[in-house]
């Protein structure tokens, strides 16, 4: 079973994998399995104009891929 990880609270990654981005910044997703690392950096952008009032929901969602 796959491990996932995120290297801060700029975004989260679930035990499938899916990424949801939280805030804006760079964040490292980390996958490991049976001894083997894999490692994804990802950038979470601000929404159009610079509104953080609500940055959950119209961050970058993406699935990382062991």
């Amino acid at each position: 079973m796959v491990q996932w990880s995120a290297s801060n609270d700029n975004a989260t990654v679930d035990q499938n994998g899916m990424v949801t981005g939280r805030k804006a910044g760079s964040v490292t997703i980390t996958a490991k399995e049976k001894g083997f690392t894999a490692t994804h950096t990802m950038t979470v952008i601000d929404p159009v104009g610079g509104d953080t009032t609500n940055i959950v929901g119209k961050a970058i969602v993406g699935k990382a891929v062991l």
